[in-house]
């Protein structure tokens, strides 16, 4: 808020300045009426330039513009669902999905409002001019100042239908949070985005495998760089949040993780059934961690076995093939109840661990073996270095579930094109 003592000098100097016009013209009218009306324009002038200083120390006092961001034309807000049952609990640094089709997301080229469109990290395209912040957007003169933007990873933009899929890091995600879009500032023209900085230091490994101009992309979105090395020619897949893989036993991926896996982990995918298949088919496998598999927790006698889908929750019977399910394995210690699996954001199934081993080799499409390939499609892979809480695990599931019953776009607003903000104002008087 300005300090409007400034503005109450300002007014009060402004009256001495008339108080001393009136004086000025009263000792003129006193003199000799042959005066030169030059002293009195002269005397005009003085009182002019004394003004103007007043005015002048006003405007750079009060309304001298602060340091801030680009400024928007246009911004929304994105308030999350009220159902505590949807955002579970209180989550830091939640990635959210944001994934939402607008016109108005689509370029100017095209009637939308976007100014500038980037090549994004991922090698697609993506919009300069598009921002989420946490704090409601201000007048500044004829644009929205917007603050600074949250960190954020455009994983997909659509220029001819405004589709944009992006995760940003919120710092606090509860029922009733509100984040805002600013969008539409010409004066942007370069890439906004954080990938590495969007997902918590407790990500050891997050994979999206985008399809950009036909090519997979395998590559780790957070700031370890555990990019992933092809065996063979994993397929490209459609998968629930993009782009997906097929695998085989002679096309998977693999990777020696940067970070050494211990007792505390966890391991979530989106997986695809196209058939149904024996026990114990992977979809992904981190040595000494958590697994994400068929099968049953005494498959072979051995009951350390990580089963995601337990003895009674194994595909066909429970579950059905060309389904899409949201998988998670946790995983705290050692001792009983180690291990929890979820399936769709729900625990199904508790799993004891005794031993307390640890590695750092990663698999994806099969097992550590290189065998008993996943008979479908794998989408949004990740490790944490954390065994994730159950809300959170129930939050990521219905945010990438339903991204439109997870949160709430708001309308559109503009500048309007009459909006002033004081330091465009100017003032006038006449003598």
């Amino acid at each position: 808020m300005r300090d409007h003592r400034h503005l109450d000098r300002f007014l009060y100097d402004e009256q001495l300045a008339h108080q001393f016009v009136s004086i000025r013209r009263g000792q003129l009218d006193g003199r000799n009426a042959d005066i030169d009306d030059r002293e009195r324009n002269s005397d005009q002038e003085l009182v002019k330039k004394y003004l103007i200083g007043l005015i002048a120390v006003f405007g750079l006092v009060c309304l001298a513009p602060k340091a801030q961001a680009a400024n928007y034309t246009y911004y929304r807000s994105i308030t999350v669902t009220s159902t505590a049952s949807v955002a579970s609990g209180t989550n830091a640094n939640f990635p959210m999905l944001v994934s939402s089709t607008l016109s108005s997301w689509e370029p100017v080229s095209k009637g939308g409002h976007i100014q500038n469109l980037v090549t994004a990290p991922n090698g697609g395209t993506e919009p300069a001019d598009l921002i989420f912040v946490t704090s409601t957007p201000t007048v500044s003169g004829t644009a929205w100042s917007c603050g600074t933007s949250l960190n954020f990873e455009t994983q997909s933009y659509s220029s001819s239908t405004g589709a944009l899929m992006d995760w940003v890091n919120v710092p606090s995600v509860s029922t009733g949070t509100v984040i805002y879009a600013c969008y539409g500032a010409s004066s942007v023209t370069t890439d906004q985005s954080h990938p590495s900085s969007t997902w918590n230091s407790n990500y050891i490994a997050v994979y999206h495998f985008p399809a950009v101009n036909g090519l997979l992309v395998a590559s780790d979105s957070t700031s370890n760089a555990n990019n992933l090395s092809a065996t063979g020619s994993p397929s490209i897949q459609t998968g629930i949040l993009g782009g997906g893989i097929g695998a085989s036993t002679s096309n998977y991926f693999t990777k020696t993780l940067n970070t050494t896996i211990n007792t505390v982990n966890t391991v979530s995918a989106w997986v695809f059934a196209s058939s149904s298949f024996a026990l114990q088919n992977y979809a992904g496998q981190v040595t000494g961690g958590a697994e994400i598999l068929s099968g049953d927790a005494t498959n072979g006698g051995n009951s350390n076995k990580d089963a995601i889908f337990g003895s009674s929750f194994v595909f066909g019977t429970a579950y059905a093939t060309g389904t899409w399910y949201y998988v998670s394995q946790s995983r705290n210690g050692t001792g009983a109840n180690s291990y929890i699996s979820y399936v769709n954001g729900v625990a199904v199934i508790t799993t004891t661990r005794s031993s307390n081993d640890s590695g750092t080799g990663l698999t994806i499409g099969v097992g550590s073996s290189h065998t008993e390939p996943w008979p479908g499609i794998i989408d949004e892979f990740r490790v944490s270095n954390i065994a994730n809480t159950s809300q959170w695990i129930l939050t990521e599931y219905n945010n990438q579930s339903s991204p439109s019953a997870f949160y709430t776009l708001g309308s559109e607003t503009a500048v309007s094109a009459g909006t002033i903000h004081p330091r465009n104002t100017i003032l006038t008087w006449d003598w």
